[in-house]
């Protein structure tokens, strides 16, 4: 996971930097994040660490000065094998792609939708916020508990 959310962001930005910046028109660079990386959750420090360190690391890219706008993207939950078990609040990723690029270089941080922007003040900003985030722990224990009985279920078939 680090390796993915870390690395090779960090190794592409890294690549592509010098020749961006040699362009006489601006750049753009989009980084998939998530919402959880603001708001974090048990059972996913690495997760949550990762994300959070994407968000940092361009949010530090924009402030360098470079011809290059840094876009990075708080996603929430999109209808994706990660977010299986998780029925509420759930976007089609048609319909998130399509608000998401509107918002490409216009904002340095964007939730992509409205849906996650609302979301996510309610969480970050409500008096809400633990009961909001018990809940999410909830929904992600229940996944987690499913999962492993899945994985005894086919330990018995087999």
């Amino acid at each position: 996971m680090i390796n993915i959310n870390v690395q090779s962001a960090t190794f592409m930005t890294r690549l592509c930097l010098p020749s961006m910046n040699k362009r006489q028109q601006k750049s753009l660079i989009v980084n998939v994040g998530s919402g959880l990386g603001r708001v974090h959750v048990s059972y996913s420090a690495i997760y949550c660490g990762s994300k959070s360190f994407l968000e940092a690391f361009s949010s530090c890219i924009n402030k360098e000065g470079h011809n290059i706008d840094v876009t990075h993207i708080g996603v929430g939950r999109v209808e994706t094998n990660m977010n299986k078990g998780y029925e509420f609040g759930k976007l089609e990723v048609g319909n998130f792609v399509r608000n998401a690029i509107r918002q490409f270089g216009n904002y340095h941080y964007t939730e992509g939708h409205w849906y996650f922007a609302f979301e996510q003040y309610l969480i970050r900003q409500s008096l809400l916020a633990p009961l909001i985030t018990k809940y999410f722990d909830y929904l992600r224990r229940k996944r987690m508990d499913n999962e492993q009985k899945e994985k005894e279920k086919e330990k018995k078939k087999d």
